[in-house]
């Protein structure tokens, strides 16, 4: 799948024997739904016929109701109920699995609350379509397409069960989402019977856009409440570094203490208040061209550059040396396990890992040695010349700045040229 999101649809009127009552007459049509190339409504309709076609059709005034009631949720709420990382595994779960226990770690009425806010049209339309799922994140939103459960549907999506997640500019399916909402609204608004539903619609929708631009709003969906009602007296404190907690919290497990997001505020104080230098690490910069590259091949062309500039060739790393020789300080935090590691740069370019030594796979050296280089590699996958940012390796992590990072620990911690030098397995292990 590609990297945009279209929805394109047409009116109809429908016959009689529809049985469609108040708004569903007037916004009866035909409906089709884009991702990239790929048509995700391409159907037929068994048993009574063979044809294929790209559209559905059905009221989809129900839809509508569904953006607006679920406007943050699909464009905000970033903490999924599941690990992130299950994406690149198995693909996001769908509810029949998490039912019937294929994801023990999964609490299913959680994850059934979270599936009703971000499954497209989910028990409000009769229109048959597949599963969409929306996952926001803070700049994109990824958008999952699952078939949908075999109840008796004589629809056959041709193109469903595509678990792989492809991921849209936010502002991209906002724009999309709301202009679908306003031509539906539109054409009811044109016929006397709905009228009134038309009016009730678009106060809804502009109370849904105004609270979308509220950044308390926005903040509250994204990290929680007790971040969102703290964040006034953060930003008095830290300032412009106050983006570099942000950046933290938005990898991390949701924050639900005061005194552990406070215990976060004073760790980025105390960086700022640190002497900058000319550090090492900021040599390590992105190519012209780097960022049309797939995630996975940015990082490890980094972690390529890392160990020129390190003249590490192809010999296995110590993080203390490494890391001392890029100017980069590695603390071991003792607080709660919301990460394995977090990285903090201030506006100074003050950069410092943290490794959380009471999550669960901080106990070994292996995961350790893992988390501490994915770290270095978001340091410099999120680089931004003279301003404050942060993140954390977590089951949360934004997704695609994690697969950069966790390519770029893999290339550094195992060059290829390790790879390509005839050892065996064991020997590499043993060596790396």
């Amino acid at each position: 799948m590609g990297d945009s999101f279209r929805i394109d649809w047409d009116w109809i009127t429908p016959s009689e024997d529809e049985g469609l009552v108040g708004p569903e007459i007037p916004t009866f049509g035909s409906l089709q739904i884009w991702i990239g190339e790929v048509c995700i409504t391409t159907c037929c309709v068994r048993p009574l016929s063979s044809e294929v076609r790209n559209h559905v059709i059905g009221p989809l005034s129900g839809l509508a109701e569904w953006i607006v009631d679920n406007w943050m949720e699909v464009l905000w709420e970033s903490h999924t109920p599941f690990s992130k990382s299950l994406l690149a595994k198995k693909g996001i779960p769908d509810y029949s699995e998490i039912l019937k226990g294929e994801y023990p770690s999964v609490d299913p009425s959680s994850y059934g609350r979270w599936y009703s806010h971000h499954c497209f049209g989910h028990a409000v339309s009769d229109i048959a379509l597949p599963n969409i799922l929306f996952i926001p994140e803070d700049a994109v939103v990824g958008i999952a397409v699952l078939a949908p459960p075999d109840l008796g549907s004589k629809t056959n999506f041709t193109n469903a069960d595509h678990k792989d997640v492809a991921w849209i500019n936010k502002e991209d399916l906002s724009s999309h989402l709301e202009t679908f909402v306003r031509d539906v609204i539109a054409k009811a608004e044109a016929e006397a019977p709905s009228n009134r539903w038309a009016l009730w619609m678009r106060s809804r929708l502009e109370e849904s856009l105004q609270r979308s631009r509220e950044p308390t709003e926005r903040r509250k969906w994204m990290l929680g409440d007790v971040v969102a009602n703290s964040w006034k007296r953060i930003v008095d404190e830290l300032g412009n570094n106050s983006k570099a907690l942000e950046g933290v919290l938005l990898d991390s497990i949701l924050v639900d203490a005061d005194e552990e997001l406070s215990r976060l505020s004073r760790e980025v104080m105390r960086l700022a208040a640190e002497t900058s230098t000319d550090f090492l690490w900021k040599r390590v910069e992105t190519l012209h061209g780097e960022y049309m590259l797939p995630p996975f091949e940015r990082g490890y062309r980094r972690a390529e550059r890392v160990r020129d500039i390190l003249r590490l060739g192809d010999s296995p790393i110590d993080f203390r040396d490494i890391l001392e020789d890029l100017g980069i300080a590695l603390r071991r935090d003792m607080g709660s396990a919301l990460y394995q590691t977090a990285y903090i740069v201030v506006e100074s370019s003050v950069a410092e890992i943290s490794l959380c030594t009471s999550h669960p796979k901080s106990q070994w050296l292996m995961p350790q040695r893992f988390s501490i280089a994915a770290a270095l590699g978001g340091i410099f996958a999120n680089r931004i010349q003279t301003k404050a940012y942060g993140g954390a390796t977590s089951s949360q992590a934004r997704w695609i700045l994690s697969q950069e990072s966790n390519a770029f620990a893999a290339m550094l911690l195992l060059p290829s040229e390790a790879i390509d030098s005839g050892l065996g397995i064991d020997e590499l292990v043993e060596k790396y």
